[in-house]
Order: structure tokens, then C-alpha cells, then sequence
């Protein structure tokens, strides 16, 4: 019997200490999927060439120069590395490079030059090295800086801002010209007629954030006192004798009010559906603190251009004093006919300022369409109603109350 209990013992003993041995075991081997992660890791290698820099800026030069730049590299690794490829962003930088395949430890420089010809501002470049090397082969380079103009414009934007009708207004700029070649100016054009341009003579100039001497030449651009009402949007073409650079273009901006201004000079309805109603608005006001009183209005179609005969549209008018001038606020209800189509024409105002009569003309423009979603929609909503309207019925129908009520109606 003795026996019998120690052997027990022994073995409960030796399934306790199984027992706790497992998870000791299983803790001093590590995992499966973290043993992959961490050899996928060491597997990772680094790149083979060690740049001294990858970014640098070569900070000004005047438009025209060629400017140098350098990026030291040593090949870092304990293989042999052949650059294969070597390209510039542009084609106004050159890169090279004399040697092509590089011992571990060796080193070399590519050089760059950046030609600044026909280039001005803020510049930034980059250069691409394809090697032979299988885990990295691929290294970008880049480089930044100011190119300075030579020639210039000093003012890009001639900006009139907003002009009465009837008065003539006159604002210049000036081709700047500091590369010492006298340039003149051959031409000027601009996409819009109407406006007048002269050329001046050139002066002696001085620029102030340099000191440097140069000249300037003088461009005016007149908008004469017959220019029509509405926006001046255009630009300005200055053919020069610069060699490196000899065209510029300026930028034309104002607006031309007449005696009464309307805002938005046209009215767009957009896509409506037919039998729809759109509301727009629109603003007059009239110089001076003149005032204006509107005697009647109409509506002319467009024939040739409408697809149908549009109803005329109904304006209420509301006077409200924003300062001066005095504003006149006026809403259009567009209502759409049955057809579908493009509707366009003139609303036309007939009224008088101080007593004197003045006609005007708002263009206004819509298109009539009922589109496929739009229909699908409408029969949708009908059908749902539909099916409600059933199932209302049903349920009134089948409903015990109702049923109670039914047969105590027919007793």
C-alpha cells in the first residue's frame, strides 16, 4: 500500500512540474510571427550611397548666369554600386558625372549646372541617380535659389478699379531694364480694342532695394471717356529687343459704371422644370444721388436664340436707401413654360433719372428641361401615395376594431 501512494505521489508531482515547465517553455521561445518581423527587419538594407547633402540653395544670381552646383556622395556599403542613369528635372540643368561604378568607400561628386537663361524668381530644381542596386535604386537631388530679372515689369497688374462713364482715366507702367543692352520696345497689342496705348520715353532709373542703375521705360493705357459700361479684363503684350526674354505681359483690370449701374448686369435662371418658379434679384442705383423712377417694363424674347416663347416673368419692385447712391432692389419670378428648351431675351426697364428718360436692357437667360431623374421622381411620389392610400384602406379594413364597428353597423 505504500508503494501504491508514493508511485501516486510521484506522479501527481511530475504532471505539476510538466505543467509548469510548459509555459516557461513557451515564453523563452519566441513567437513564430514576431521571429518573420524581425528577419523581414534585418533583411532591410540601407542605401548604398551616402549623400553630403540632397537639398541645398545656391542662393541669387542675376537672370542669364550659369550657376554651378555640386553633391559630394561616398558609397557606404559593402558592395559594389554602378550609377546607371542621371537626369535633371529640366532641360536647363546639366548634370554629369566622370565615373561610373564606385568600390565600397569610394566617393565622387555630381556636378550640376543651372542655366538661368529665360528664367526668373524662385527657382527649384531636382536630379534623379538610378543605380544598379536592387534594395535602394533610386537617390533625388535638389536644388533652390533666386534668380534675378534683369528686365521686369515693376507693375503687372494695372488696376483702374471702377470708373464713372464719360471720364477719361490714364495709368502707366514701366519696363524696367537694368542689363545695361539700352532694349527698346518693338510692339505693343492687346486682346481687347478700345483701349489706347503709348509708349514713352526712357529714363534714368534707380532701383531701391539694390542701388543698381538702369532705365525705365514708360507704358500708358488710357480707357477713353466712350469705353462701354461693364468690366475691363485684358491683358497687355510688350515685345522687346531683350534678347534672353523679349516678351512680358501685363494684366488690365477696372470697370466702367455708367450713369445707372444694374447688379448682376445679366439674370441666369439656370435648368428649371417646366411649370417651376424662380426667384432672382437685381440692384440699380444711379450717380450723383440721382433718382430714378420706374415707369413700366416689359419683356422682349429672343427669337433666334429662345426655343420657345417664355411667359413674361414678374417683377416687384422694393426701394431701399443704402447710402449713396440710393439702391432700387428689384425681384424676378421666372415661371416656366410647358416646353422644354432654352428661353432668352431682355427685360426691359423704361424710366427716368431727374425727370429725363432712360431705357434699360438686363439680359436674362433659361433652360426648360425635365429631366429623366425628375420624371422617375414625380412617379415615384405618385405611386407612393398610392400604395399608402391602399394600405390605409387595409388597415382600416383589417383591423378588429374596425371589423367590431363593421358588424355592429350591419346589425
Amino acid at each position: 500500500m505504500m508503494m501504491l501512494k508514493q508511485t501516486a505521489f510521484a506522479s501527481i508531482t511530475l504532471a505539476a512540474a510538466l505543467a509548469l515547465a510548459t509555459p516557461l517553455a513557451a515564453q523563452d521561445q519566441p513567437a513564430k510571427a514576431n521571429w518573420r518581423e524581425s528577419s523581414a527587419a534585418n533583411d532591410v538594407q540601407a542605401p548604398a550611397l551616402t549623400f553630403e547633402e540632397i537639398n541645398t540653395d545656391f542662393g541669387t544670381a542675376d537672370e542669364g548666369a550659369k550657376v554651378d552646383i555640386e553633391f559630394p556622395f561616398i558609397n557606404t556599403s559593402d558592395r559594389t554600386i554602378t550609377i546607371t542613369n542621371i537626369k535633371a528635372s529640366c532641360g536647363c540643368t546639366a548634370a554629369q558625372l566622370e565615373k561610373k561604378v564606385f568600390a565600397p568607400g569610394e566617393g565622387e561628386s555630381i556636378r550640376a549646372t543651372f542655366n538661368t537663361k529665360g528664367r526668373t524668381g524662385t527657382q527649384h530644381k531636382t536630379i534623379t541617380i538610378t543605380t544598379d542596386d536592387t534594395a535602394n535604386p533610386t537617390y533625388r537631388v535638389s536644388f533652390k535659389g533666386q534668380v534675378v530679372s534683369k528686365v521686369y515689369i515693376d507693375e503687372k497688374l494695372v488696376n483702374f478699379g471702377t470708373i464713372r462713364q464719360g471720364d477719361e482715366m490714364t495709368k502707366s507702367f514701366h519696363i524696367i531694364d537694368m542689363s545695361g543692352e539700352n532694349i527698346s520696345i518693338k510692339n505693343l497689342t492687346s486682346a481687347a480694342g478700345g483701349l489706347q496705348f503709348e509708349r514713352g520715353e526712357p529714363f534714368d532709373y534707380t532701383e531701391e532695394a539694390s542701388g543698381k542703375s538702369g532705365r525705365a521705360i514708360p507704358i500708358t493705357v488710357t480707357i477713353p471717356a466712350d469705353y462701354p459700361q461693364g468690366p475691363v479684363a485684358t491683358t497687355v503684350a510688350v515685345q522687346t529687343t531683350y534678347k534672353d526674354r523679349p516678351n512680358f505681359i501685363a494684366t488690365v483690370r477696372g470697370i466702367v459704371r455708367g450713369e445707372v449701374t444694374v447688379q448682376p448686369a445679366q439674370l441666369y435662371f439656370g435648368f428649371v422644370q417646366p411649370g417651376e418658379e424662380v426667384m432672382r434679384n437685381f440692384a440699380l442705383s444711379v450717380v450723383d444721388n440721382k433718382s430714378f423712377a420706374l415707369k413700366s417694363y416689359s419683356v422682349e424674347p429672343d427669337a433666334a436664340r429662345s426655343s420657345a416663347e417664355m411667359s413674361d416673368p414678374v417683377i416687384e419692385v422694393t426701394e431701399t436707401e443704402a447710402g449713396t447712391p440710393v439702391e432700387h432692389n428689384f425681384a424676378v419670378k421666372f415661371v416656366a413654360p410647358d416646353e422644354n428648351g432654352r428661353f432668352t431675351g431682355d427685360i426691359i426697364l423704361q424710366g427716368a433719372v431727374e425727370n429725363e428718360d432712360r431705357t434699360l436692357r438686363i439680359p436674362y437667360n433659361a433652360f426648360v428641361r425635365q429631366t429623366a431623374a425628375s420624371k422617375g421622381d414625380a412617379e415615384s411620389r405618385v405611386r407612393t401615395a398610392l400604395q399608402q392610400r391602399l394600405k390605409n384602406e387595409n388597415n382600416v379594413i383589417s383591423s378588429p376594431r374596425s371589423q367590431e364597428k363593421a358588424v355592429a353597423g350591419n346589425e
